[in-house]
């Protein structure tokens, strides 16, 4: 027992008497992190419904160059007057082909917003049908 309350009293004494080590007093330390991840390529696209007054709306966002193209199927561009299309409600309108037309291109790290606007001349016609494609270079 005497044993024990001598080995309890040197405990409280080194834990009341300690002082920091020499190293750690009135010195500086500096650490530093490194950290390494691998991103993968991504390319996301958003599509919203058409508006008579803000088009179909597209966003693009990615972590790499990519482009997005217009077409219309080989068949209808054959098939007399055709779907038209452009970037802006008030803009010149161009004929739909079956050749893909860049819409919009943009490099990585970046977020673009645009917008497709279309007339049909033949109204009655039907449903006509557009490709819109997504490639990441």
């Amino acid at each position: 027992m005497i044993r024990y309350h001598i080995a309890l009293a040197i405990l409280i004494a080194s834990v009341s008497f300690s002082s920091p080590a020499t190293a750690q007093y009135g010195g500086t330390s500096s650490l530093t992190h490194v950290v390494s991840a691998t991103i993968f390529p991504r390319v996301k696209t958003r599509v919203s419904p058409p508006t008579a007054s803000s088009g179909l709306g597209l966003r693009v966002t990615a972590t790499q160059s990519y482009v997005v193209s217009i077409k219309a199927v080989a068949s209808e561009t054959t098939a007399g007057p055709i779907v038209r299309w452009s970037s802006s409600a008030k803009g010149e309108f161009e004929p739909l082909t079956s050749a893909d037309t860049v819409l919009v291109a943009g490099q990585r790290s970046s977020t673009v917003d645009t917008a497709v606007f279309f007339r049909d001349p033949r109204p009655a016609a039907g449903e006509s049908t557009v490709y819109l494609t997504v490639s990441a270079p």
